[in-house]
């Protein structure tokens, strides 16, 4: 008996079955109108599946951006406190680290999750920013707000990605299940014209083997969508 297409297989099982079955139908007298058929809906699905795959690659290009940006804003959020120890040394009396960063340290910014760092370095500008426009360390303000822009963009841009991502992962299954509907008329229609036997021969086992090099492709591991800061 034919194996039909199921939801579980993957749009590239979908379109090895569908192209070998099309392919089997080319050959055969009479059966060549089932393959012309199938074909728009393998068509489409083989553009949805390359619309998520580039929208898998948005998004982890995005992902690469919060993490260089992350990195450009620790680092001016350390070299402020660098400076802040310096200028310390150099002029005792009432101590500005302390005012920038009541901890002591930088470790409570830079350390925080990657969507919150940039509300906690825009605090910190604030108290920066107290400390006056003629303040020595108040040429640190420019380089921190520039960082903390960036920082945010992609952070946007980021999760505008996974957004896009969602709906063309929404697009495949849907195409799937419409190229997968129409495999399975095409089977019953074929078993009423040519007999089963027939129609069973045109339509190729499906090899959910995790081997390499078999049909199904291996699963991959879902990634959670929540952005956290790895060190």
């Amino acid at each position: 008996m034919a194996q039909l297409l199921y939801e579980k297989h993957s749009a590239k099982v979908h379109m090895n079955i569908t192209r070998r079955n099309m392919r089997l139908c080319k050959q055969i007298k009479g059966c060549e109108p089932y393959a012309a058929r199938i074909e728009p809906f393998y068509a489409e699905l083989a553009e949805k599946k390359k619309a998520t795959e580039l929208a898998k690659y948005d998004k982890e290009s995005a992902y690469d951006d919060v993490i260089l940006y992350d990195t450009d804003l620790d680092n001016s959020v350390r070299t402020l406190l660098e400076k802040s120890k310096q200028y310390d040394r150099e002029n005792p009396g009432r101590p500005v680290l302390i005012q920038l960063f009541p901890d002591g340290k930088a470790s409570t910014i830079i350390y925080a999750s990657l969507e919150s760092e940039p509300d906690l370095a825009m605090q910190l500008l604030a108290r920066l920013d107290v400390l006056g426009a003629s303040h020595v360390l108040s040429s640190q303000s420019q380089t921190i707000k520039a960082n903390i822009d960036k920082c945010k963009a992609a952070l946007s841009a980021y999760n505008n990605s996974i957004t896009l991502l969602k709906a063309a992962e929404a697009a495949e299954e849907i195409t799937k299940s419409n190229l997968r509907r129409q495999y399975e008329f095409n089977y019953l229609d074929m078993v009423k014209e040519f007999g089963k036997g027939n129609a069973d021969r045109l339509f190729p086992a499906i090899n959910t083997s995790r081997k390499p090099n078999m049909v199904e492709e291996g699963n991959t591991e879902n990634k959670a969508t929540n952005i956290e800061k790895t060190r």
